[in-house]
């Protein structure tokens, strides 16, 4: 399946933007996960293993993973999600700053099959609650940062307490799973 996908790709690059609605279409599959049968598959490749597949510059300097680190974190992630209770079809809302924890979280989302929603810093608490609301979030990852923003979501009238609430950063929160747990996990994915 990861080769069938590489062709297509090599195809579709090959091909003249113009012509791309014409000559091209993605091969189906009945299952494909682009966690699973292609970013794993890239970190598994020796000549990709050890270089960069992340870089990510912040202000606490610049923090890089390799394809190999990305890929392993990202399992042991979702591995630790599924263990706390997220599944396939889930929808899971991602409040972070370009961070670390924001990719490997992705991915580790894409791999179980949950439905990720990808949330701005920038939302107020009511902007928050109406998306939490409209989009029926089961779960929710934020930074330290943001945290209150779901603590006023009851404001609003959307009870904090339906959405399972994940936190990066190394204060414990009252009601969240510490994200820095996901470390130390074992469950497998």
């Amino acid at each position: 399946m990861t080769e069938q996908y590489r062709a297509a790709r090599d195809r579709l690059m090959a091909l003249d933007p113009t012509d791309v609605a014409e000559k091209f279409t993605w091969p189906e599959f009945e299952h494909f996960n682009f966690g699973l049968d292609w970013f794993d598959a890239i970190a598994q490749d020796p000549a990709r293993t050890d270089q960069p597949a992340l870089i990510v510059n912040g202000d606490t300097g610049t923090q890089t993973l390799t394809f190999a680190e990305l890929s392993a974190r990202s399992t042991q992630v979702a591995g630790w999600f599924q263990s706390l209770g997220v599944a396939r079809g889930d929808k899971f809302m991602m409040m972070l700053d370009n961070e670390i924890e924001l990719w490997e979280a992705m991915l580790a989302a894409i791999k179980i099959g949950a439905v990720i929603l990808p949330t701005t810093v920038m939302l107020d608490s009511k902007a928050l609650a109406s998306r939490v609301e409209r989009a029926g979030v089961q779960w929710a990852l934020t930074n330290q940062q943001n945290i209150d923003k779901f603590s006023e979501l009851a404001d609003f009238g959307v009870d904090p307490a339906s959405v399972g609430l994940f936190v990066t950063g190394h204060d414990p929160v009252d009601g969240a799973y510490a994200y820095t747990d996901a470390y130390a996990s074992t469950h497998e994915l």
